[in-house]
């Protein structure tokens, strides 16, 4: 078990590891691209989530599973959502804020 356990941390830091290195290697990419990386790293935690965290407190909740699934759904969504607006943004701080938007 414990051998499962450290391939597994040594798989997960070496993933970061070499993510961090592609980051320093490739530092002018476009917009588009960015877009793109960054929607498949959110589907990836998205799924994360829900195979890793919702499954397993719905089966593990008993009776009450779902109503304790939902009512950590919605805290975990108000915190990060308090933590977005109290949390000083970097980009803002040091005045590179200037990418715009298209709206549509």
């Amino acid at each position: 078990m414990m051998k499962i356990v450290l391939l597994t941390a040594l798989g997960v830091g070496g993933a970061t590891i070499f993510g961090s290195l592609i980051g320093f290697v490739f530092r002018n990419i476009s917009h588009k691209f960015s877009d793109i990386v960054l929607s498949f790293a959110a589907g990836v935690m998205l799924s994360a989530a829900v195979l890793g965290l919702i499954l397993p407190s719905l089966n593990y909740g008993g009776t009450h599973g779902i109503l304790v699934s939902i009512i950590g759904i919605f805290t975990g969504a108000v915190c990060l959502n308090l933590i977005d607006k109290l949390v000083p943004h970097l980009h803002r701080l040091v005045g590179t804020d200037t990418e715009t938007h298209r709206s549509k």
